[in-house]
């Protein structure tokens, strides 16, 4: 078996990114854990929130 400590850098970001490829074609869904899909709605919400804030900054700036 390959052990991943002997690998490059680069030998690894190729696996990652063969790993991924595979993944991608397989149609069924990947499951998640609560936690992701919590942190991924909070990071949404963070990115809403900011861009509002930088919206209003720039319509007091050209007034």
């Amino acid at each position: 078996m390959l052990s991943i400590d002997t690998l490059t850098r680069a030998e690894k970001l190729e696996l990652a990114h063969t790993l991924w490829r595979e993944l991608e074609q397989d149609p069924a869904p990947l499951d998640t854990t609560p936690w992701h899909g919590a942190a991924l709605d909070e990071a949404q919400q963070a990115l809403c929130y900011r861009n509002i804030r930088l919206r209003r900054r720039a319509s007091d700036r050209s007034q």
